[in-house]
């Protein structure tokens, strides 16, 4: 299974489907895990965890002043089907799921995230989309 997030609000780092082959595999943990990028900004991966932040060394990098250098992670657990959460990593400024699901109470416990969710990141929104 992979999972597939659109940009609804904010921008890569880089545009990946235009980065050189050669540039992708210096860095091993997004060549790995990226699968491909579609029209309209949409990308998915297949390694998990992924880490989303500013820093270069994480799988999503925001171009993002708001978005901490490494701000959260997501996992992929595989229980009925392959569900995934985001974990805030201790950023500055937190992690938001717009979602009908209940959320925790606490910034470290894990947020579970499905097609039709929105999770904003400083002033980057990302949507998870459906697998096809």
């Amino acid at each position: 299974m992979t999972l597939r997030l659109k940009i609804l609000q904010g921008t890569w780092y880089r545009d990946y489907e235009l980065m050189d082959p050669k540039e992708l595999a210096k860095r091993p943990h997004i060549a790995e895990s990226f699968i491909s990028f579609y029209p309209l900004r949409y990308i998915e991966f297949s390694k998990f965890p992924l880490t989303i932040g500013r820093q270069e060394t994480n799988m999503i990098v925001l171009d993002d002043p708001n978005v901490s250098r490494i701000h959260a992670r997501i996992i992929e657990k595989k229980t009925n089907g392959n569900e995934y959460y985001i974990q805030d990593l201790g950023s500055s400024k937190g992690i938001k799921v717009l979602s009908k699901k209940p959320q925790p109470k606490q910034e470290d416990e894990l947020i579970r995230i499905g097609p039709g969710d929105k999770i904003i990141l400083g002033a980057t929104i990302l949507e998870v989309l459906p697998s096809e």
